[in-house]
């Protein structure tokens, strides 16, 4: 009976250890992400794709919020449905700077730098600023929005190794000059497509005074550890029963 007991415990510990992250868009509510369960599916947005093989720039998330990628030669094909494999500080697979992954199943990754945590911070929030005319604080989603959304994904790929340095590139010289430590609540989407591959990481920010997620589990996984929980529960207390009528 101890060992039933002991079941149930257990399975209530797999049922907490099953952690989503809690995403919250500006402006929107909260959005518990399941590693290995949601997906997404990517549309282009504001500056992506405007150019010729052009692989960056603004992406739209389906679930509510938009983003920039990481990996310059890494694809997404808009329309497709990505699953979310991890959330992470690092690109899995990531092209320049990517070093020996210490965690299997993944080969190598690249771990984002406080820069491009700083730049993503200030266009999550808002209060990124305009590369031409007005550099007031929120005027990158002004009427230069494609052209900034093109500069920012270059600074991203400039501090994450994935192309050359150009310091004429007016974001790569913001976050330079601020020279910010550490890289708060931004984190990594880990994407896999639909054959298992790896895509192109997308960045995001976690909302840590949610607890950084809602510990849920994952779907297929619930029922049955409740039920584990449940008959452990009902079988202890019979136990308890049959001792006390002895």
């Amino acid at each position: 009976m101890k060992r039933l007991l002991l079941a149930g415990l257990l399975s209530l510990g797999m049922l907490s250890s099953a952690q989503a992250e809690t995403i919250l868009p500006y402006g929107g509510s909260p959005i518990d992400v399941i590693p290995n369960s949601t997906t997404i599916t990517l549309s282009p947005g504001t500056g992506a794709g405007s150019a010729p093989g052009y692989r960056g720039g603004e992406f739209n998330v389906d679930l509510g919020w938009s983003g920039f990628c990481l990996e310059y030669n890494e694809n997404i094909s808009y329309g497709g449905t990505f699953t979310i494999a991890s959330i992470t500080d690092a690109a899995i697979a990531g092209g320049g700077g990517a070093v020996s992954n210490p965690n299997p199943p993944y080969g190598t990754y690249d771990p984002i730098s406080n820069e491009t945590a700083w730049l993503f911070s200030q266009f999550w929030d808002h209060s990124l600023e305009d590369t031409t005319g007005s550099h007031d604080y929120g005027s990158y989603y002004g009427p230069d929005q494609a052209a900034n959304a093109r500069e920012l994904q270059e600074a991203i790929w400039m501090f994450e190794g994935e192309i050359t340095v150009d310091p004429s590139n007016y974001y790569y010289d913001l976050a330079e000059d601020a020279n910010p430590t550490g890289i708060g609540n931004v984190r990594v989407l880990n994407l896999i497509n639909s054959s298992g591959g790896n895509a192109q990481d997308q960045l995001v920010v976690i909302d840590n005074e949610l607890g950084e997620g809602s510990n849920l589990p994952e779907p297929s996984s619930f029922a049955g550890l409740i039920g584990i929980f449940s008959v452990s529960l009902l079988g202890y207390g019979w136990r308890r029963k049959q001792e006390q009528a002895a």
